[in-house]
């Protein structure tokens, strides 16, 4: 059920807000398959899941078909990362922009 909600809430961020949102829905997705598999104790397991792959293809697709590099999500996570607050920040507000757009 988790991978038919996943890709559904994928391909209509797609239709709705553009294959960035789509991503990102996706990595979602992702993070909650990974928090079932630790839950259960099966970590290992998690990118050896069909369903995982699927989505994981799914996510390629978009980015190569619509030129998605990174999203700003991602991006966001490599500034905290590398500890460049000042772009974090600016990446932060760019995102909360993008949400109260109508």
């Amino acid at each position: 059920m988790l991978f038919h909600r996943t890709q559904a809430a994928a391909l209509a961020q797609l239709d709705r807000e553009g294959p960035e949102a789509a991503v990102e829905e996706i990595s979602r997705g992702l993070a909650r398959f990974r928090e079932l598999f630790e839950r259960v104790g099966a970590e290992g397991q998690f990118g050896e899941e069909e369903m995982v792959g699927q989505l994981v293809e799914l996510q390629e697709t978009i980015r190569q078909h619509y030129e998605v590099g990174r999203t700003l999500a991602e991006q966001l996570a490599d500034a905290v990362a590398s500890e460049q607050y000042e772009l974090a920040a600016k990446l932060r507000d760019e995102m909360a922009r993008r949400h109260r757009r109508p």
